[in-house]
């Protein structure tokens, strides 16, 4: 194969790739911040919200870190944005 033609397939399988990526988290219902406090707030035991931040965690999904303290322990959460 040429050197051309290869890197025209590399740019053509990336950019499908990419693609893929974009419309798994397209297709997802975002959640809001709200949303992902009652689910963090179900899984603790019905705590107390401290703090909530988004951020993105190690696989580069955006996610809702909800800080809850319950029983005097705080715990963080992390929810997904998307569903």
């Amino acid at each position: 194969m040429s050197r051309l033609f290869t890197n025209l397939l590399l740019v053509a399988t990336i950019s499908i790739g990419s693609g893929m990526i974009h419309t798994a988290y397209a297709d997802g219902e975002k959640r809001t911040r709200a949303q992902a406090i009652e689910i963090a707030k179900k899984r603790s035991g019905e705590g107390r919200v401290l703090s909530v931040k988004k951020k993105v965690n190690n696989n580069g999904l955006s996610v809702f870190a909800v800080k809850i303290i319950t029983d005097g322990r705080v715990k963080v959460y992390t929810v997904r944005e998307f569903k």
